[in-house]
């Protein structure tokens, strides 16, 4: 994206719809608590937050589980 980053248009999301489900996949290599102090994410889920690399397998099974959470 040219004019803003992922974590930008996440945080634009958030500002039309507060209850919008996002997942990142990050190849960052920081952990999921640096990630939330650092890029200021504090109710960033833990399992909205996936890192390469990552199995396809592992990935569908993942992000099935969050779309079967949404309510």
């Amino acid at each position: 994206m040219s004019q803003m980053g992922g974590f930008q248009l996440y945080q634009e999301m958030k500002k039309i719809d507060k209850e919008v489900k996002v997942c990142f996949l990050t190849a960052a290599e920081m952990d999921y608590e640096r990630f939330k102090k650092e890029k200021g994410f504090y109710t960033l889920e833990k399992e909205l937050f996936l890192q390469k690399p990552i199995e396809n397998k592992e990935l569908i099974k993942e992000i099935t589980g969050i779309l079967n959470n949404i309510h």
